[in-house]
């Protein structure tokens, strides 16, 4: 059987151009809707160029491949840690990352994708497929209705491109998209001997223009680690930039063989990269493209043809994943193929405009275009303006302030059910998310409260203590100012939380104020002697300060061991110093009293 019209003699109702993730998950989801639908792939197996390794649970792959897909079977670790290197690794800090990557072997990955789909009867894979063209229609408005290939002409009534970015069709002369604006240069990397288990965390190094070799452009160099000892590493290039700025058109570009000997200088020399990878054995390393810097704004390029996933630059600048972005597209021009199959809809420039224009209504278009915004300015701020290393150091704060607002904003449009469906590990992110932006309002903290409520009910005491450990409490403590959210904090977060608020907003007032006796008897006595510095400390200590001191002196008396109760009043200064801050009558002999 041919694969030039499907077994029923008719154009297929849907042609996919490449069996990478977005491809197959297209087919998928067209499957579903009891299309005939053809995949074409080039390879001698579906995604047979290795691409990224590490994807975020995402509703939308259950929603495509099930519930099961992402097992254990094939993940091979998850974390969500992140640390942010300066250039020279001058700087360190950690960011957060709102979701929980998970690792796994891209070969395995594809494979559970195949052979689901080659389980489905209306569905064919046409593997050692090469698309040469698509066949453009001969009137203007007209429908593509076929590709030519290297096994012959295919006609279809929907084609969809998810070739990546090296697409055949999305540069052929007469669609001609210049992807030299919408793909950055990027290595791909794997290593084996990594040390997991002494570090565990993504690592995200700034490597500045110049810095390691002369008219090099900027790029970064992303670590992921797995468990079974494995990193596989991105270095992506921003071509656009140089040691001056922004580059002109007159400026020669950067070659292949400069970029990959770059990057080998980079590995040998980059400060913190060089000790990360060095001793490590090479499993994979290849020059390829990362479509992050802009997203074609018309993917249904002609009437009954789209491009989908890298091909159309839908990959999020801000995680430089694409997957999840591909699978969404990809889902909504699966049921555009299937309404055109069910209507019997010719395709014409009306119908297609109309389709691109829902497209961008759509809440992940929109998270993706403000994505790229964001990106873009922050990248012509840090590449364009600063561009030294001296320059990023000394602004590192900023950088890493801009970097904490991306991921406020993305964590201020989690709604409840969203976050109700997250692990805890990504709940932790959300909040910590919206924690570290610069400006934490009321909207943010009514959100944050919500939020710990939700996680509260839903953990038992052992895991809701380990979710509460991992919050940003000097966040918190910084910015949550309302009283009433402050007792809302309070009663989530437990009764030391009011001792490490007071404590860390060094204030006799919030000392008064929020400190009892339940919250005493939950601290330390370390902490109980950190409490009483700072009453004494700020002077004058009035009649309720005073109370206050006696308070806490009888809790810890009553509730710790003498030795350590002794402890803390030598640390203060002694028996007579303690009674030297007190001057009311009645406190000073109960006082006395008190400490003998």
């Amino acid at each position: 059987m041919g694969i030039d019209k499907n077994p029923k003699g008719k154009p297929w109702d849907l042609v996919v151009v490449g069996g990478g993730p977005v491809g197959l998950s297209a087919a998928m989801t067209a499957s579903a809707y009891d299309l005939s639908v053809l995949v074409l792939e080039k390879g001698e197996v579906c995604g047979s160029e290795v691409r990224a390794e590490t994807v975020s649970p995402d509703p939308v792959i259950t929603k495509i491949w099930g519930s099961s897909f992402l097992d254990s079977s094939l993940v091979i670790s998850s974390q969500n840690r992140l640390l942010m290197h300066s250039p020279g690794d001058q700087k360190q800090d950690e960011g957060v990352m709102l979701e929980t990557p998970h690792s796994y072997h891209w070969e395995q990955f594809i494979g559970r994708m195949t052979s689901q789909l080659l389980s489905k009867q209306n569905v064919m894979i046409s593997l050692k497929t090469a698309v040469k063209k698509a066949v453009l229609p001969e009137k203007q408005g007209g429908a593509v209705e076929a590709v030519e290939t290297s096994q012959g002409t295919v006609y279809g009534r929907t084609f969809l491109d998810c070739s990546g970015h090296k697409t055949v069709i999305g540069r052929q002369k007469g669609i001609g998209l210049d992807y030299s604006q919408i793909v950055d240069p990027i290595v791909k990397a794997r290593y084996s001997g990594y040390p997991y288990q002494k570090d565990s965390r993504f690592h995200f190094f700034f490597i500045t223009a110049g810095l390691i070799r002369p008219q090099s452009p900027p790029c970064v160099v992303v670590l992921f680690p797995n468990a079974k000892g494995e990193v596989e590493v991105g270095c992506q290039f921003f071509s656009s930039y140089g040691p001056k700025g922004v580059r002109t058109p007159s400026d020669p570009p950067y070659t292949d063989e400069f970029l990959i000997s770059y990057y080998q200088d980079i590995k040998k020399n980059a400060p913190g990269v060089s000790t990360l990878l060095s001793g490590l054995t090479m499993q994979i390393e290849y020059l390829t493209g990362m479509p992050a810097k802009k997203m074609i704004s018309k993917p249904m390029i002609l009437p009954g043809l789209a491009l989908c996933g890298d091909a159309a630059g839908f990959m999020d600048p801000n995680t430089n994943s694409g997957i999840i972005t591909g699978m969404k597209s990809a889902v909504y021009w699966a049921e555009a193929a299937k309404n055109a199959a069910v209507d019997r809809v010719k395709w014409n420039d009306k119908i297609a405009d109309g389709y691109n224009d829902r497209l961008k209504e759509l809440e992940f278009y929109k998270n993706l275009r403000a994505s790229h915004l964001r990106v873009s300015m922050a990248k012509s701020i840090v590449y364009g303006m600063w561009r030294t290393a001296d320059m990023l150091n000394l602004n590192w704060k900023t950088v890493m302030n801009m970097y904490d607002m991306n991921a406020k904003s993305d964590a201020m449009k989690v709604d409840e059910d969203e976050y109700t469906k997250m692990e805890w590990t990504e709940q932790q992110s959300v909040i910590n998310a919206i924690l570290c932006g610069l400006i934490v309002g009321q909207l943010e903290e009514t959100k944050v409260i919500r939020f710990l409520g939700i996680t509260k009910k839903k953990l038992d005491n052992n895991a809701w203590e380990l979710f509460a450990a991992g919050l940003y409490y000097d966040q918190i403590f910084r910015k949550f100012q309302g009283d009433a959210d402050l007792q809302a904090i309070f009663d989530l977060l437990g009764p030391v939380t009011r001792v490490e608020y007071a404590l860390e907003r060094n204030s006799r007032f919030l000392i008064e104020k929020y400190v009892d006796k339940e919250s005493v008897r939950a601290a330390t006595v370390s902490q109980a002697g950190d409490l009483l510095s700072v009453m004494f400390n700020q002077r004058p200590l009035l009649i309720n300060g005073q109370k206050k001191v006696l308070e806490i002196c009888s809790v810890v008396k009553s509730n710790k061991p003498e030795e350590e109760f002794r402890e803390m009043i030598t640390e203060l200064g002694g028996k007579s110093a303690v009674l030297g801050y007190i001057s009311n009558p009645q406190v000073k002999s109960e006082m006395e009293k008190l400490l003998g």
